[in-house]
């Protein structure tokens, strides 16, 4: 039980609610299909761990073989259930969660976690991975996503990713993306109880609340970036999909992201190869516990799909704002 809070991680815009019959195509409410510009910066990622169960999450390109995603979408919390790097693959820009055959698949060569990144359900500070692929993306296929700042506290800005539409699980059948407002961090902490309150950062950490039920993030997006569009018309992704420790998209609850502007220079050292970069090589699992060669390797594991924190156990664990600019301290996190 972790790969998330609500798992925003696993979070597919809950944003989604449908309201479809029978078979018809199920529609979202409160969100829409993900437009080109956005779809084009995106990266699918099919994640099967070293016992076999699969899952998926969202991601972004942000280098010629480098994909920005959620640390919880890989790490296993200690149990050794990691994702498999030989088996989990990547698709870049692909509008559908069914990708056609002729999509390209992408294999990694190397997964890497932010340093400071806790494996432990009870703090989600630095839920930041980077994707190494074994090849480059293909040209038509490339376009990288620019890194920056958050924008001023109440501004719209875009959730996009691949997952399921409501709270049942169903998968959507598109890209989705939704308009979601950026919230005052010191409002977004009151709202949680004091041991996830002691937990959260403002320097790697920026929020939303949702103040309606067909708003929000949900099961598949986790790894997801938040966009915001510059006076200049241009993408800028300045946030990722983490946690949320209310049901996807329950009215009230907070969904909370990977600030990454803290880790601009961190992720630009990882990708020209310095050794110096705060992120560290994911440890390979010991071979005793994966799955056996006879076992199925395409197993749904129902618990990775819209996991959410049991608030009564960190209840009795439990002993300003957004700056638009990096501050001093965030160069710590570099």
């Amino acid at each position: 039980m972790r790969r998330f809070l609500c798992f925003v991680a696993i979070a597919t815009l809950t944003l989604l609610c449908s309201t479809a019959q029978g078979t018809k195509q199920k529609r979202v409410v409160g969100g829409r299909t993900a437009a080109y510009l956005y779809v084009r910066h995106l990266a699918y990622i099919q994640i099967i761990t070293n016992n076999g169960f699969y899952y998926t999450c969202t991601g972004s390109v942000v280098a010629r073989r480098w994909i920005l995603t959620a640390a919880h979408c890989v790490d296993a919390y200690g149990t050794g259930d990691d994702a498999d790097k030989k088996k989990t693959h990547v698709y870049i820009g692909s509008k559908l969660t069914i990708p056609d055959e002729s999509e390209r698949r992408y294999f990694l060569e190397d997964i890497f976690l932010q340093k400071k990144f806790q494996s432990d359900l009870n703090d989600f500070r630095n839920d930041v991975a980077m994707l190494k692929l074994k090849d480059d993306i293909v040209e038509h296929k490339y376009h990288p996503v620019r890194i920056g700042t958050a924008p001023v506290q109440g501004s719209t800005v875009i959730a996009a990713g691949y997952g399921s539409v409501d709270e049942d699980g169903t998968r959507a059948v598109e890209a989705m993306e939704t308009n979601v407002v950026t919230q005052n961090f010191s409002t977004c902490s009151q709202r949680e109880i004091n041991s996830i309150r002691q937990t959260l950062d403002n320097r790697v950490q920026v929020c939303i609340i949702r103040l309606f039920m067909t708003v929000g993030d949900g099961d598949g997006d986790s790894g997801g970036p938040l966009f915001r569009v510059n006076e200049e018309g241009k993408v800028i992704q300045f946030a990722s999909t983490s946690f949320s420790t209310k049901g996807c998209a329950e009215p009230g609850g907070v969904a909370w992201y990977a600030r990454l502007w803290s880790y601009r220079r961190a992720i630009s050292k990882l990708i020209r190869g310095d050794t110096n970069s705060s992120f560290r090589r994911m440890a390979a699992v010991n071979a005793d516990t994966k799955t056996s060669e006879g076992e199925a390797s395409w197993r749904h594991k129902p618990t990775r799909i819209g996991v959410r924190l049991d608030l009564k156990r960190m209840r009795d664990r439990a002993s300003e704002e957004d700056d638009v600019e990096a501050s001093p301290e965030e160069e710590a996190y570099a």
